[in-house]
């Protein structure tokens, strides 16, 4: 019956809306379908007119009604005189009649609540609507003649809405587009949509809506154009090109067809061999198979290639670049061989040593970016000159040339047991020294050995016919003479005699074994001499000078023997074959002529050294995989950016470096080896390995026989042996311009206006500036905002004639477009200071720009938008000022101003600031023994480039490097004296000198570093050239000078450490990399040096700051682990211990709670939690050495394994979806002691140690360890407690248990505690002594409360009489029982955050009336202090009503603490914000802070208390000298402030003042341990001062007592001594509080004893 009576309603309200026609109004009709389906009004609608046509008599109306809208309705319907609505609410009750007649189109939209109708109800609908008989008679003036619905909307499965037509209607078309069909199409149109049209459309006739066109279909058309090569001219592909270039698209073929482009992607011809290439056309390119199948024949392009070697036999071609996936680049472990070029001559003797070791010192992987790693470095191969100039090649350790290279190049060492390790020459095939285990041994000759003796025998010695008998004793030897099993003598030849008789034995190779020579060695040195030969001759000496020997080619070495060498001459004219000593040379290759033998090194001077310019080529081999698309790129910049020449040390320049080659694969993993720039192949390396460039042009000129004559070959030959080559045809110039436009491919489309604009102004402006102009063509645009490239052909060009045609361009352009002017001047730096102040100015600008100074400014460096911050100052004329010019600021930089254009400014060079001179002096601070005209030296030095100088020293030299002073001391004894060494020409860069000169004697004596010194004396030495910082040593009564304090740190780590102090979020990602690179290229030298691990902690701690406000990415955490991993090595370890041992020594071992660290070791892990709490929320993994990080998400529970060695589980976690961070330390041993909160030392870390942080509520957390030395016992679960020991930091073993220990395995479970002081402190102090106050004092108020309560309810009659004692006594029970609830509610709290399952709607609860009942009991305080104020001063003016207080005092102390804890909840609850993190059930503070919203008032209360708490002591000290006499004991007027101070105290709650100090230095365990004595036993005040102690009180309850034991009322027969209660009424009688006046009406009454 509801749909019936609706649709009369309906026809009803036509009268309703012509009414409103004239109004302007549409208005909605579903308040009355919602009343008639019982549903609640949506509110209200506008109301808008829908007018058909402006001059016609049809008008549509539309009407959406609303119930709430009734009365509106009724305010307009009473207004208009054609309809009114009565009293009762019928709609209509009267309609007069008009005088013009209107055919009006009434449009209704009905809203009907999906969930208020049944499936069938709009069939329902339709069935009554066509039931209907029309016309349907209104009145006699208004006929319904006919209904139509159009349009049925409802919600799809979805949620979303469908609007579906009914029979006969139909959709638009654009509506079918903008909403989208929901249903099939009709041969029409559609006939449902997928939403309402905003513009208040519906379905319409189909009658009336023209068919929908047809949808446009877009076919590609591969065309194959095959075309003879005989037949097209050289340049016919380029004027095919530009042919379809100049097409303009879409071109009509007919009604039907339209091309609306055409794309030439590929172009075949034969190469130079005949055989078919295929190019593809730009921004095409081939597949990766078809690379890989056919071959490639160009260059690579970032995706694939763009030639093949054929035509594809599947029809392939070409492909749109954007399209083809990226081949997948094959796995190459590329080595890069790198030569190094080093002149001889700014080498030291030792250089290629200290290379090695350089090298050797090397950390790998060694990093070069996140794509490229360097895996290992071996050197194979030095090449050096000797002393005749020629080159020869060693090489290194496990390393060998091969027997082939021996033999060709001729061996310059010893032979080893496989093949030499030296030879003369480098190999021209580029040959190196090769791994020994991959080189066969070489097969030795057989060679016959002479050797030379020389026997020297002293003429005096020998008689006249000793040689004679020398030579029969020879004689009569019998050769072969058998040395022993591998060498034989086969025979002597005497040659020469001399006093020295010179022996050469000549031994077959083949006859002696590898340790001949040295058997050989040893028996001459067995000899015993003199050896007496006969009576007349004695050998007295042998020397064993030179042994000769054949090398693996066969050719003959000579090598002398120890402290024997060859003379220059013979080292220049044989040929050094071993290396060179400091004298000369000690083998040569082959035997003097002259019969020359090796001579003693001390008779041979030494050869002078040649200059040499030594290249060294060294070969990098990466993997292809592991390196970026612009990883050579990087390489190049990288080698660009090096600053030449680099000094490795101050022998050893490398004065340049050069990239020349680049071998990389192609698509079909073949190698093709690029040259860099400036550099070539030699012609028979491109002839044997084939050009991967095509670079010749080959034509072919089909001429006619018939119309050549018998001699045009011979013409046509001499015509080009006449031509001049080079000969320029013409040149090329391709150029570009940027426009300040998104860019659009559209615009690449000739008949775009803004491509045929751009072209005109080319055209136009080449023609007017370029007089030779060949042609002038638009190449393209492409992105960039938009870039513009074009070429310009001519016969020559000059400079000015380029630069007028680019300025003619831009200003045309100008005048329609924003244009980009690139400024042809660069932007200006003048180097700073490491540090120092640096202003960039952009421009200028030219003046046909046209600026106003409007624009808006933009700096970037290397491409990246510098942000400003503190350290970076935009100024509104454009200039950048960088405060403080750091590393992180090196790079190129770039200035971007824009109004209408863009004026673009770029650095040409690459912005770094200068070395910082570092003027070092020796000595610091020196004693020196007084002694007249005795000289001290003072020496200074600088870093290269800077010069210094010794500011007022008479003859001091100036200069660069190091100058020394010799300061002579004129008298004794004489005070101190300073020497200040300075830059030249700058005071701002200096080093002081101090000395001291006493007299007398002294004990410890070191004239070069400390000078002199007795026991206890302490002097300053200088650090190392490349540190900064000094050293104190201390004189020891041995007599010598020991460093006890060492503040040396290296140069570059001081530069990070002062940095570090400002990061901000620009600099911190680059400062963080650097950090990283510093630490692990100086991790020895960092690991060996406390002050260096100091100095790294500290910029830790300073990283930590700073990233509170800004969030750590995974790349900058990947480079603080690093950093870390190199401080907790194990080398680390020594440096660890003298650093805490240091920081034990300075404090004391009592336990404190300091929450500061204020050791290095605490520092560290305290910064590393810091940081780790700002890292972002995205999940990773971080590897290191030492250090694992894992970063993920849970949402109840959590359980993970760390590198096999921890486990962590969280069991339950409060649900909600949160983050958690792990660190696994391996080694943080090295660093934390094993002290615990004992301060034992006999403690050893036995397992890894943890980091988590996690971002949510954990409230219990379970860890298992691996023990790493199982012979260890009494295993304990520790966390580390920063506020052990004044900060030092311990091993604290509170609220973390032992839960198993079996099989080498430790399973710890940590909770937390509460305690009382937690209400007014942002954090929880870690003290047991806390909650033992807090629960016993909560539990002694309880039942003081209680007790307090009791004894109110059996008084109360007795002391309601006083107005003054009844409001008291009110705020008296008011107090007691809101303290009481709150204190439950504590309890309740406690319980519920300690429990094992967390229940946070309960804990929420609590919150909220421990918030609550604790505000009430402070603002009754305010009740209570405000009437004592009342009734002491009268500030009100009058006395008020008993009621009026009362009314007073309960909104004061219920309604305010209500509206506070009501909109505190509604303000944080929605963030989950309302209570804390940590499990603990109070409001909370690190979030939202809404522990303010009860510190706020608390403290403010306290303090209006306090205040009136002093007024009220002022007015009874001025009363007292009105007091009688005979009060003799109250005339202390200290008494009565104490007495007055202890009645009040209690009631005022002052004692919660001590919240202020637990706010501002809430680790401070004094104060917590006040506050939660005196609040948590406020109850018990209560009950004593406000209760007990009162008169009134005491009274009526002895009076009580005293009726119970008498049963009578009467007062008159006194009391009992014996009486318990008896006491109360007579102690201190008379002087019971402060009573000025026993007039009730007075204004003086007394507040606690009323």
């Amino acid at each position: 019956m509801a749909l019936p009576k609706a649709m009369r309603f309906v026809i009803v309200l036509l009268a309703i809306i012509y009414s409103l026609e004239h109004q302007g109004y549409r208005t909605s009709l579903n308040v009355f379908i919602q009343k008639l389906m019982g549903t609640k009004a949506s509110g209200s609608h506008a109301i808008e007119k829908r007018v058909a046509s402006l001059d016609s008599s049809e008008y549509v109306f539309q009407a959406v009604l609303n119930l709430s809208d009734l009365e509106h309705l009724r305010a307009i319907l009473s207004s208009n005189t054609f309809i009114t609505l009565d009293e009762s609410n019928a709609l209509v009750t009267n309609i007069k009649a008009t005088t013009e007649l209107l055919d009006a189109d009434l449009v209704l939209e009905l809203h009907i609540p999906v969930s208020s109708i049944s499936s069938n109800g709009i069939d329902v609908f339709r069935e009554t609507l066509r039931r209907f008989s029309f016309p349907y008679i209104v009145n006699q003036t208004l006929n319904v003649t006919g209904v139509n619905m159009t349009t049925v909307c409802y919600p799809n499965s979805t949620g979303a809405l469908q609007c579906q037509c009914e029979d006969q209607f139909v959709w638009s078309c654009d509506q079918c587009k903008t909403y989208g069909v929901c249903g099939n199409l009709t041969t029409h149109t559609c006939g449902c949509i997928n939403g309402l049209p905003s513009d208040g459309g519906l379905c319409e006739p189909i009658t009336s809506i023209p068919p929908c066109p047809l949808p446009y279909v877009d076919a590609d058309l591969v065309l194959e154009l095959h075309i003879p090569v005989s037949s097209i001219s050289s340049n016919g592909i380029d004027v095919f090109r530009e042919t379809l270039r100049r097409f303009s698209f879409p071109y009509i073929v007919n009604q039907t067809l339209n091309v609306t482009g055409v794309n030439m992607t590929t172009v075949c011809y034969p190469n130079s061999t005949g055989a078919l290439q295929c190019q593809c056309e730009d921004q095409f390119v081939w597949s990766c198979d078809q690379c890989k199948t056919y071959g490639v024949c160009g260059n690579l392009t970032t995706h694939t290639c763009g030639c093949i070697n054929g035509l594809p036999s599947d029809g392939g071609l070409c492909e749109p670049i954007t399209s083809i996936p990226p081949c997948p680049l094959p796995y190459v472990d590329a080595d890069l061989v790198l030569e190094l070029h080093i002149p001889v001559s700014s080498i030291s003797s030792n250089g290629i040593d200290v290379f090695r070791e350089t090298l050797r010192r090397f950390s790998f992987p060694y990093i070069v970016n996140q794509t490229l790693n360097v895996t290992g470095v071996n050197m194979t191969t030095v090449c050096y000159p000797n002393s005749t100039g020629a080159l020869q090649c060693q090489c290194e350790d496990q390393f060998v040339w091969s027997c082939d290279q021996c033999k060709t190049y001729g061996v310059c060492g010893n032979l080893t047991t496989h093949t030499c390790g030296c030879i003369n020459g480098l190999p021209s095939d580029g040959g190196l020294c090769e791994p020994i285990t991959s080189i066969p041994p070489c097969p030795l000759p057989y060679v016959d050995a002479d050797l030379v003796l020389e026997l020297h025998i002293p003429v005096s010695s020998i008689s006249s016919n000793g040689f004679d008998v020398f030579r029969e004793t020879l004689r009569r030897f019998s050769f072969p003479y058998i040395v022993n099993q591998t060498l034989n003598v086969t025979g002597v030849n005497m040659t020469t005699v001399d006093a020295d008789l010179v022996l050469e034995l000549h031994i077959p190779v083949s006859s002696i074994s590898s340790n001949g020579i040295d058997v050989f060695r040893e028996t001459l040195r067995r000899f015993s001499f003199p050896y007496i030969v006969n009576q007349t001759l004695n050998v007295t000496g042998v020397n064993m000078t030179t042994v000769c020997y054949p090398n693996s080619t066969g050719a003959l070495q000579c090598q002398c023997e120890d402290q024997f060498v060859w003379s220059c001459d013979q080292c220049k004219n044989y040929g050094v074959c071993g290396n060179l000593t400091t004298h000369t040379c000690g083998c040569i290759n082959g035997l003097p002529s002259d019969g020359g033998l090796c001579e003693p090194i001390t008779s041979i001077p030494p050869c002078p050294l040649p200059y040499v310019d030594a290249d060294l080529v060294l070969e990098l081999h990466i993997p292809v995989s592991s390196i970026s698309l612009n990883g050579i790129d990087v390489f190049r910049e990288t080698l660009r950016r090096f600053s030449f020449p680099y000094i490795v040390n101050q022998t050893l320049n490398v004065t340049g470096v050069n990239m020349t080659t680049v071998c990389y694969p192609n698509s079909t993993g073949a190698l093709q080896c690029q040259c860099e720039d400036q550099f070539v192949w030699s012609c028979d390396q491109c002839k044997n390995y084939g050009v991967c460039v095509d670079a010749d042009l080959v034509l072919e000129l089909h001429i006619p026989v018939s119309s050549i004559s018998s001699n045009g070959i011979d013409v046509f030959r001499e015509t080009l042996r006449r031509f001049s080559f080079p000969y320029i045809v013409n040149q090329t110039l391709n150029l570009s311009f940027a426009m300040n436009l998104d860019y659009k491919p559209a615009y690449n489309n000739l008949s775009n206006p803004v491509y045929q604009d751009v072209n005109a102004a080319i055209q136009k402006q080449s023609k007017m500036h370029i007089p030779t102009l060949k042609s002038a063509r638009l190449t393209r645009f492409r992105s960039g905002s938009t870039v513009v490239d074009y070429s310009i052909t001519a016969t020559a060009f000059e400079e000015s004639q380029i630069e007028a045609l680019k300025l003619g361009i831009f200003k045309k352009l100008a005048e329609s477009y924003r244009m980009i002017f690139d400024s042809p001047t660069s932007i200006t730096f003048a180097p700073p200071f490491w540090g120092s102040r640096v202003i960039l100015n952009c421009g200028p600008i030219p003046t046909y720009l046209n600026f106003n100074g409007s624009w808006t400014a933009e700096w970037r460096r290397d491409g990246e938008l510098i942000l400003e911050d503190s350290l970076h100052i935009f100024a509104k004329n454009g200039t950048l000022t960088v405060k403080q010019f750091y590393l992180t600021d090196n790079g190129s930089y770039e200035c971007r101003l824009t109004e209408r254009h863009l004026f673009r400014q770029k650095s040409d060079t690459f912005f770094s600031y200068k070395d910082t001179p570092l003027v070092r002096v020796s000595p610091v601070k020196q004693r020196v023994k007084c002694e007249v005209g005795k000289r001290v030296s003072l020496t200074c030095s600088v870093n290269s480039p800077y010069e210094v100088e010794f500011k007022d020293v008479d003859g001091s030299d100036k200069g660069g490097g190091e100058i020394t002073h010799m300061h002579e001391i004129e008298k004794c004894p004489t005070s101190m004296e300073k020497f200040t060494c300075q830059l030249v020409n700058s005071s701002e860069f200096k080093n002081e000198i101090r000395l001291e000169f006493p007299t007398g004697a002294f004990i410890c004596v070191d004239e070069s570093e400390f000078g002199v010194g007795n026991p206890g004396d302490r002097a300053e030495g200088a650090c190392d050239s490349t540190e900064v910082g000094k050293r104190i040593a201390e004189c020891h009564g041995n007599g010598t000078w020991k460093v006890v304090e060492e503040q040396c740190i290296l140069k570059e780590i001081q530069e990070l450490l002062d940095q570090s102090a400002s990061l901000t979020n620009n600099s911190l990602a680059a400062f963080l990399k650097q950090l990283r690179n510093v630490t692990l290229r100086f991790k020895e030298k960092v690991v060996e040096s406390s002050p260096n691990i100091n100095a790294i902690v500290k910029i830790f701690n300073n990283v930590a700051t700073s990233s509170l406000n800004i969030l750590i990415t995974e790349t900058e955490m990947k480079d603080i682990l690093f950093t870390a991993d190199v401080l907790t090595a194990d080398e680390s370890r020594q440096q660890w211990d003298f650093l805490n041992t240091k920081s034990t020594v300075k404090s004391s071992v009592a336990k404190r709670n300091v929450r500061k660290a204020n050791t290095a070791s605490s520092l560290f892990l305290q910064s590393l939690e810091t940081i780790t709490s700002n890292i972002n929320s995205n999940s990773f993994d971080i590897v290191t050495p030492s250090i694992l990080l894992n970063k993920t998400t849970f949402t109840d529970n959590f359980s993970g394994d760390f590198n096999s060695s921890v486990e962590i589980d969280i069991p339950e976690a409060n649900g909600g979806n949160k983050s958690i961070t792990v660190i696994t330390f391996s080694s943080m041993d090295n660093v934390l002691p094993a002290r615990d909160e004992v301060n034992s030392t006999l403690n050893v870390i036995n397992g890894k140690v943890v980091l988590v942080q996690s971002v949510g509520t954990v409230n219990n957390i379970s860890f298992a360890f691996d023990i790493i030395n199982n012979t260890l016992g009494n295993p304990q679960c520790v966390f580390w407690n920063f506020s052990l020991f004044d900060g030092l930091g311990g091993w604290d073993d509170e609220g973390c248990n032992l839960t198993f220990n079996v099989n080498n395995t430790v399973t710890c479970t940590c909770n937390h505690l509460t305690s009382f002081s937690i209400l007014m402190s942002p954090s929880v102090p870690d003290f047991p002594l806390l909650d033992y106050i807090t629960y016993i004092g909560v539990g002694i108020s309880m039942a003081s409360l209680v007790i307090c309560l009791i004894i109110e309810a059996v008084i109360w009659r007795k002391i309601r009489k006083s107005t003054t004692s009844y409001l008291r006594h009110v705020s008296i029970v008011n107090i007691a029982l809101s303290l009481l609830i709150a204190n439950i509610w504590f309890i309740i709290a406690a319980a519920i955050s300690d429990a094992e399952v967390k229940n946070q709607p309960a804990c929420t609860a609590a919150t909220f009336f421990i918030h609550f009942f604790y505000l009430a009991l402070f603002f009754w305080m305010l009740a209570s202090a405000l009437l004592l104020l009342y009734r002491t001063v009268s500030v009100f003016g009058g006395d008020l009503s008993k009621r009026s207080l009362l009314a007073i005092g309960f909104c004061l102390g219920y309604g305010a603490p209500l509206i506070i804890a009501i909109i505190t909840i509604a303000v944080t609850a929605p963030a989950n914000t309302y209570i804390r993190e940590t499990g603990v059930c109070w409001l909370n503070w690190n979030q939202s802070m809404a522990l303010l919203a009860f510190v706020i008032p608390a403290l403010i209360i306290v303090v209006i208390n306090l205040g009136i708490l002093f007024l009220v002591l002022y007015k009874m000290l001025r009363r007292r000298a009105v007091v009688d006499a005979a009060q003799a004991a109250e005339r202390n007027a200290l008494v009565v402030i104490a007495r007055t101070l202890a009645f009040l105290t209690p009631f005022f709650g002052l004692t919660w003042g001590l919240g202020v100090g637990t706010m501002t230095d809430p680790h401070n365990i004094g104060i917590h341990v006040a506050f939660a004595f005196f609040n948590s036993l406020q109850g018990f005040f209560i009950l004593l001062f406000g209760t007990l102690l009162d008169k009134k009180v005491r009274t009526e309850i002895a009076l009580m007592s005293q009726t119970s034991r008498s049963g009578t009322r009467s007062t008159s027969g006194g009391t009992s001594s014996s009486n318990g209660l008896g006491i109360f009424r007579n102690w201190r009688r008379g002087r019971d509080g402060y009573n000025v006046s026993s007039n009730e009406s007075g204004a003086s009454h007394s507040f606690i004893n009323t």
